[in-house]
């Protein structure tokens, strides 16, 4: 026997100390993956809500439950739908409710915030919880005419359910909130809340006297930058429309310079000072028109206000 191969009494106890570390390693590592693994439990106090910041964001995804062009797609139907017909609704895609109860949950939901209009109370809520297997459509008191429990039975039982049993999220959502807007806007009687009028001489004022100061502002204050093709500090700032590109909106600026004519376009993401409304020219940030629900929102992506609706416990739901 080779004793020169056999290891020293010292090599062995740092072996089997190498081998202690590891085990102790890999036991730690094992009883942390239930807790890397677990889905965060959502309640209406730690649920993030979108619209509070951009009253165009009436999707709530914050386990990315949609994708990014579904989430779009809902929120565009949402908005037009509370501009024409005065429903305020929130979609709500998550992996898990507390305590599993997504009717509680969007009951709580509801009272937290006041969904809806207070006068009208056509708020709608869409909950879907895709690791507690659940779902529930919320309607306000002022929308269960419109639609009766009945009929949101029907759309979960015909279209939302049969997706939600193939694990395709984005369809059953976007697919149950089509439905859902056909017969809203098969509603004569749902419409948006009008601005109160305002004394015609008071509003001329106002307007006169805004006028005045955008005016000055824009001649005195507005940014200018040196034209590539001329050189002079003369490229002005021309027009903003709120755009989309590759999937995302943006804030496309038009730019003109007054000397030479050049002209250029520039795209910017939107909360980096684009103070515009929808598809409108470019005004100062704090006098532009939100892009929220009607002329509510203040300046530029503004976010949305609900308006202290309630909810009586109408709709439907169930589980996959």
């Amino acid at each position: 026997m080779d004793y020169q191969k056999l290891p020293t009494t010292q090599e062995t106890f740092h072996f089997l100390r190498f081998c202690a570390t590891i085990k102790s390693k890999l036991l730690l590592l094992f009883l942390l993956i239930p807790f890397f693994c677990r889905a965060e439990v959502w309640t209406p106090e730690n649920l993030p809500m979108p619209y509070l910041q951009n009253a165009f964001h009436h999707v709530c995804n914050p386990d990315g439950v949609l994708s990014p062009t579904i989430e779009d797609s809902i929120n565009q139907k949402l908005v037009d739908l509370e501009q024409t017909r005065g429903v305020q609704a929130i979609v709500v895609a998550v992996e898990r409710v507390e305590d599993a109860d997504t009717y509680q949950f969007g009951m709580d939901l509801a009272r937290k915030y006041g969904i809806g209009s207070k006068k009208q109370n056509t708020g709608l809520i869409i909950i879907l919880a895709t690791k507690d297997r659940k779902y529930y459509i919320l309607t306000g008191e002022g929308l269960e005419g419109t639609l009766p429990d009945a009929i949101c039975s029907r759309v979960e039982n015909r279209i939302m359910k049969p997706f939600l049993k193939q694990g395709d999220w984005d369809n059953a959502m976007l697919k149950s909130v089509d439905a859902l807007v056909r017969y809203m806007n098969g509603d004569e009687s749902l419409e948006a809340e009008k601005e109160e009028e305002e004394d015609p001489l008071v509003a001329a004022f106002i307007a006169i006297f805004v006028g005045i100061i955008v005016f000055a502002f824009i001649a005195a204050v507005q940014p200018k930058r040196r034209c590539p093709k001329c050189g002079k500090r003369q490229l002005r700032k021309i027009q903003q429309t709120y755009v989309k590109v590759n999937g995302k909106w943006c804030i496309r600026t038009l730019w003109r310079c007054s000397v030479c004519g050049y002209s250029k376009y520039t795209h910017d993401e939107p909360n980096n000072g684009g103070g515009i409304g929808r598809n409108t020219s470019a005004y100062p940030p704090f006098f532009s028109g939100g892009l929220g629900g009607g002329s509510r929102g203040g300046g530029g992506f503004s976010g949305g206000s609900f308006g202290g609706g309630s909810f009586g416990g109408g709709g439907a739901g169930g589980s996959f």
